[in-house]
């Protein structure tokens, strides 16, 4: 069969039959009528989603079918960012990407990049993403609608996810626990706040503040600040 989706609605074609969609084919998915904005075949199982959650399709048939909810605390909001990997179905939210494993999501960015990040992208609707060789390939618009930046999430170790981007080192993160400040270090060798752009003289390629060493063994993939 052939799934798609229109509004609040699911579709199916006839067995074999991929353009046999008749216009009666259909399963009314989201409560409240929100449009739906991904259905995935995951596995043996089809799901989709909205921007509230995601809801799973039961039943051999279409004589049977029923829709399951799940315990997924968001969806998605952009189709195209929606990408099946060995561990879970990963798409766009507003706060950042959530992966789901086909009963729950969770958020796989805040940790490492926040919240900030994503509050800061131009255009949602614009993003793309790609998964290839064990990683996920998020691009989005720094400005305007035309997607020119491109964030790499490796999988290669999936219980320490390593974050790839031209403007930050994610490894590269602390959260000051007495101002409740989050710091990133950049590219350039420099940290900075969350939401800001102030570069502190703090060196993250040397380990070096000015006038003084903070350690005599460098270090590469941390930030060091006092």
């Amino acid at each position: 069969r052939l799934f798609g989706i229109k509004e609040n609605k699911l579709y199916w074609s006839e067995p074999y039959l991929p353009f046999a969609v008749d216009a009666a084919n259909y399963l009314s998915i989201t409560p409240d009528g929100e449009d739906l904005t991904s259905v995935v075949q995951y596995g043996t199982q089809v799901f989709v989603s909205s921007a509230d959650t995601w809801y799973r399709l039961t039943g051999t048939s279409s004589a049977t079918w029923a829709v399951q909810e799940t315990f997924a605390e968001v969806g998605t909001i952009n189709r195209h960012t929606v990408k099946k990997t060995p561990y879970g179905i990963i798409g766009l939210w507003h706060d950042g990407l959530w992966m789901f494993d086909g009963l729950r999501t969770r958020n796989i960015t805040d940790a490492k990049i926040g919240r900030a990040f994503f509050d800061a992208i131009s255009d949602k609707s614009a993003c793309f993403a790609e998964f290839h060789n064990n990683k996920y390939y998020f691009m989005y618009p720094s400005t305007g609608t035309t997607c020119d930046k491109c964030l790499m999430i490796d999988f290669s170790n999936v219980q320490d996810l390593k974050f790839y981007h031209d403007n930050f080192v994610p490894n590269a993160f602390e959260h000051h626990v007495p101002t409740g400040i989050k710091y990133y270090g950049g590219s350039d060798g420099y940290q900075y706040e969350e939401g800001g752009s102030e570069v502190i003289a703090t060196s993250l390629q040397t380990g070096d503040k000015s006038m003084k060493a903070v350690m005599k063994r460098k270090q590469l993939q941390y930030l060091f600040y006092d």
